[in-house]
């Protein structure tokens, strides 16, 4: 069964909203409520991005998700080739890209870049998609709150991220997930290609609990509708 026809996201209107007693409700994203519960004291290192990266991201994504849905890219980015030649050698086959998941333990909508099944396998392997340089991925500002001696970096962020998509799945749709990866395309000096599969620590279920208990407080204090 495809996680875009389960049942919990018949009611989702649209990107950022759901219907909920016949009204449109608005539902918050993930990424702000982890950074405000996680690593709100973060800064960013400072460092000059390009002019186009945002769109080069944006352009990515939308030509990975045309290949996952069987389409012929005419001209796809360097970093799109990436991304697929990476896929293919983890043996990897694209089943949903940019599909929705709903949160209520976590109060959140959001849509995983792709999801993916082992070639002659039905499992569930959840990919999140990053391009650019990701400077800074394992510099640490101290520890991310709440969550004991995890170091607060780049790279965990994306953990954060991955991990609430993979508890989710398995805590709200009952799908169970066999791996998940971070794949960096365009990383570091010689743009090249990075792969993080989910970190031990992000897979206990102390650390889930821990996340999805932090996401939902979050939003009960900041009024946001849950769900």
């Amino acid at each position: 069964m495809k996680i875009s026809l389960h049942k919990r996201n018949k009611n989702i209107n649209g990107a950022n909203s759901v219907l909920f007693q016949g009204k449109t409700r608005y539902v918050r994203g993930l990424l702000k409520p982890l950074k405000r519960v996680f690593y709100s004291h973060y800064k960013h290192p400072k460092y000059a991005r390009g002019n186009s990266s945002k769109k080069i991201g944006i352009r990515v994504h939308e030509e990975v998700e045309k290949w996952a849905k069987g389409k012929t890219i005419k001209r796809p980015h360097r970093f799109t080739k990436q991304i697929v030649k990476q896929l293919k050698s983890l043996n990897l086959v694209p089943k949903e890209p940019e599909v929705h998941l709903l949160s209520s333990r976590g109060a959140f909508l959001t849509r995983s870049d792709l999801v993916c099944s082992h070639k002659g396998k039905n499992d569930v392997v959840v990919v999140s998609l990053k391009t650019g340089s990701n400077l800074g991925y394992t510099r640490a500002q101290g520890f991310l709150k709440g969550l004991g001696c995890i170091k607060n970096s780049v790279k965990n962020h994306h953990q954060l991220q991955l991990a609430s998509e993979v508890a989710c799945l398995e805590q709200e749709y009952d799908i169970p997930v066999s791996s998940a990866f971070v794949i960096y395309a365009g990383f570091g000096k010689k743009k090249d290609i990075k792969v993080d599969s989910l970190l031990p620590w992000a897979k206990t279920k102390l650390f889930r609990q821990t996340l999805m208990l932090g996401l939902y407080k979050d939003a009960v204090l900041q009024g946001d509708f849950v769900p």
